[in-house]
């Protein structure tokens, strides 16, 4: 287990935690009253047609979604709203564009020879870091007969994952959408592909390297790696990325071949989506009018 893992538990002997419930003037009240309240509110709020709004962090347990749907068939007008403080929206919007579903794959990092991280600190705090850590290391074993792997690492500060790079170039965020179309431009190139717009052959490796001050030898480097690995790379964007770089890396992985990678299991299962920005105004609206 992570860090993060193994220091939550700490929450559940917090000495400062609430022991009971309380109203909203901060008085304590006992279980019985508050259940009695708030079973009468619900019911009431359904009856009436009000809606109930449940908020609530996402639902990753089959057992807790079983719940909510036990919950929404007594009371009918009941609406999930989920939040996550460190989310995955961009690359979940992306791939539900591209493939229809939100349910992003992990990838088969031991299988990669050529790995391209984006803003992407996946040996730092980014997705399943500790599988992600064995399967990557797996190719980095000086005393194993495992061909090594090769690490390319484009971010703007310095990360984890920044520190093991083979090859490390610096790049604001706001740029990786002009590179990623220069190096699909280029993979076009040698790998044809019916689904490459012909707009993207305005994007120019050796332009984007001159406007960012990128090491022209490197991307050739990077761009030849992965023309001569097809299924054998895998281009990695971090969360934080918009979703139009997200968009562009998976075709990019399309063209080489790198789908081959991902893996049947899941990143991340979701029980229930995210709840949108505009869902959220609109419940804040909704609240407001009553």
């Amino acid at each position: 287990a992570c860090s993060a893992c193994q220091a939550v538990v700490l929450n559940l002997y917090d000495p400062e935690r609430l022991k009971e419930p309380q109203k909203k003037d901060g008085n304590k009240a006992d279980w019985q009253t508050i259940d009695t309240e708030v079973i009468k509110a619900l019911k009431e709020a359904s009856e009436g047609g009000k809606e109930i709004a449940i908020v609530s962090h996402p639902l990753l347990s089959p057992t807790l979604k079983k719940v909510w749907e036990q919950f929404h068939k007594n009371y009918q007008t009941a609406q999930l709203y989920t939040y996550d403080f460190f989310h995955e929206s961009h690359p979940q919007q992306a791939w539900k564009k591209a493939y229809g579903t939100e349910e992003i794959p992990a990838i088969e990092w031991d299988k990669a020879k050529i790995v391209v991280a984006l803003e992407a600190d996946f040996l730092g705090n980014e997705g399943h870091q500790i599988e992600q850590i064995r399967l990557f290391s797996r190719n980095r074993d000086a005393m194993s007969e495992r061909d090594f792997n090769r690490l390319y690492v484009i971010e703007a500060g310095m990360s984890l994952t920044g520190l093991n790079a083979d090859y490390r170039l610096r790049l604001r965020p706001e740029a990786h959408y002009e590179l990623v179309l220069a190096l699909l431009n280029e993979a076009n190139k040698k790998h044809p592909s019916s689904k490459v717009p012909q707009w993207v052959n305005q994007y120019d490796l050796g332009k984007v390297a001159g406007k960012y001050n990128l090491n022209q030898e490197t991307l050739k480097h990077l761009a030849h790696d992965l023309s001569e690995h097809p299924g054998e790379a895998i281009v990695y964007a971090g969360a934080k990325l918009p979703e139009a770089v997200h968009s562009a890396v998976l075709l990019l992985n399309e063209v080489l071949g790198n789908t081959s990678l991902y893996s049947k299991h899941h990143r991340t299962m979701l029980h229930a989506p995210l709840t949108s920005p505009q869902e959220w105004t609109e419940l804040v609206q909704k609240i407001s009018n009553g």
